[in-house]
């Protein structure tokens, strides 16, 4: 099974030859409300938000959403699953969900993760979807690495500190650049940039497109 947070990919690993099903999970966390909510009040915050935001059906978004969310809840032991994650706040949450779910199973399937920040031999490098299929296969062959308990701990305390309303814990992990994850805290500081400045009362976006 091969987690990927959009479907950018899907097409691309089909051609390189890739097996197994693709689960695309992309709830956008890195905007709008991430409460600490059981999971049915939690998807329906979720759905409300999407609807409003990008325009789109609320039965549609939440029935999306639901599926995605029971598709990776039903994965355990004897699945084999590979995380597809590049290093910007958007993959880093997604990223940091996933981890925490999977931390709290007693049976947990095989887990993988190719997770970069820069490919060699690509210039401008943005993320996973504008490789070609043959840079694909090179990842999975050269950074593919198992999921270790470290990770799965810090994806935990992420998103514990991400549902909580004071952002002060999740300030404090960025600050701290744990090593088990090394492109998470950069993308914290980036997502901790939107909170309202106590200066002009503005996030980073806001303040970027009212001085262009």
């Amino acid at each position: 099974v091969h987690i990927r947070c959009g479907e950018d990919i899907r097409h691309g690993l089909k051609v390189a030859g890739f097996a197994g099903a693709f689960v695309e999970f992309s709830d956008p966390y890195c905007q709008g409300p991430v409460p600490r909510l059981d999971r049915d009040a939690f998807l329906d915050r979720r759905a409300q938000f999407i609807m409003s935001a990008y325009d789109r059906p609320l039965k549609d978004t939440r029935d999306g959403l639901e599926a995605a969310y029971d598709t990776v809840d039903a994965l355990g032991a004897g699945d084999r699953v590979t995380l597809w994650f590049e290093h910007d706040s958007y993959d880093q949450l997604i990223l940091a969900r996933l981890l925490a779910h999977f931390s709290r199973l007693d049976e947990r399937p095989d887990l993988q993760m190719i997770c970069v920040d820069r490919v060699p031999g690509v210039q401008g490098f943005v993320g996973l979807g504008q490789l070609h299929p043959e840079i694909l296969l090179w990842l999975w062959e050269n950074e593919l690495k198992p999921v270790t308990e470290g990770q799965l701990a810090l994806g935990a305390e992420v998103w514990d500190a991400l549902t909580d309303p004071d952002p002060t814990e999740l300030a404090r992990i960025a600050r701290d650049c744990p090593p088990a994850l090394p492109l998470m805290a950069p993308a914290l500081q980036r997502h901790l940039r939107e909170l309202p400045s106590v200066r002009t009362g503005l996030g980073l976006t806001q303040e970027l497109a009212l001085s262009i």
